[in-house]
């Protein structure tokens, strides 16, 4: 059950670190658009 358990915790962080990443790609095309423009 503990290792059940810990992966089922550690989902949650692996969401996140995905989601921080496409908001960090985001922010950077954003940026070079603007850049071009």
């Amino acid at each position: 059950m503990p290792v059940i358990r810990q992966q089922w915790r550690n989902t949650p962080a692996i969401h996140d670190s995905v989601v921080i990443l496409t908001v960090f790609s985001l922010n950077i095309s954003i940026f070079v658009f603007c850049e071009i423009i």
